[in-house]
């Protein structure tokens, strides 16, 4: 797969007391983003999980309207989902 973004996993972080919220590359320590809100920071962060849920959910649905077993169950492919959207917005689950 060719990305042109920064690859994740990210995390959320902001300075104590600081107004603003950070995102940062885990393999790299690379600042991805700054948000005006340290709140806004942990769904920006989510961002790459939610991209790989989506593509993997994409495909799940592809496969079972075709007829094919899909390489996760029903409830495997919604715990994926949940923990992309636990993290997204701080505990989903």
């Amino acid at each position: 797969m060719n990305t042109k973004h920064t690859l994740g996993p990210w995390y959320a972080t902001n300075a104590a007391g600081d107004a603003q919220g950070l995102v940062i590359a885990e393999t790299t320590g690379a600042n991805i983003a700054v948000t005006y809100r340290p709140e806004d920071a942990a769904l920006v962060a989510a961002a790459p999980d939610m991209l790989a849920a989506l593509r993997d959910a994409y495909a799940h649905i592809t496969l079972l309207g075709s007829g094919e077993q899909p390489p996760l169950s029903n409830a495997e492919m919604c715990n994926v989902l949940g923990d992309a959207l636990a993290k997204a917005t701080g505990g989903w689950k």
